[in-house]
């Protein structure tokens, strides 16, 4: 399956879901980077929540059904794995993906953590949106 076909494909086996019901959270300290692919979800019918940093993003997640989180690795209160880490101490069982143009960090790194994937910046929305739809479905046995 070519990759840039994928997000159209999957999105067709959700079709009659409610996408909307669907919510993500989005996490990146640039606002930029952030609206952008806050855009690209709306575009595609989620609803779509977003933070700046790693305590805002923990408040949303406490407070609020969150489905996916797509999350920068580094921000100035911390970083994506804290975030994941967090996540997991509270039980959460949320697809956690995280951003990143450090090359330090491995997807096995984020993997061995509970991380859902790992993507290397600068990354297309398509990518992000492939792996999130791809996940969202698997792990709501939609797939």
């Amino acid at each position: 399956m070519n990759t840039e076909d994928e997000p159209e494909q999957l999105m067709g086996r959700v079709q009659g879901q409610a996408l909307g019901q669907v919510l993500v959270l989005i996490v990146d300290d640039y606002e930029a980077v952030r609206m952008l692919i806050v855009s690209h979800f709306r575009n595609a019918g989620f609803s779509v929540l977003d933070a700046q940093d790693v305590t805002e993003a923990i408040h949303m997640v406490r407070h609020r059904i969150v489905d996916v989180i797509v999350t920068d690795f580094d921000m100035p209160d911390g970083t994506g794995l804290d975030l994941l880490k967090q996540v997991r101490a509270d039980n959460r069982d949320i697809p956690v993906f995280i951003m990143t143009g450090d090359e330090s960090l491995c997807e096995t790194m984020v993997r061995e953590q509970g991380g859902a994937g790992l993507f290397r910046k600068p990354t297309t929305s398509g990518q992000v949106m492939t792996a999130v739809v791809k996940n969202y479905l698997v792990v709501k046995s939609i797939l």
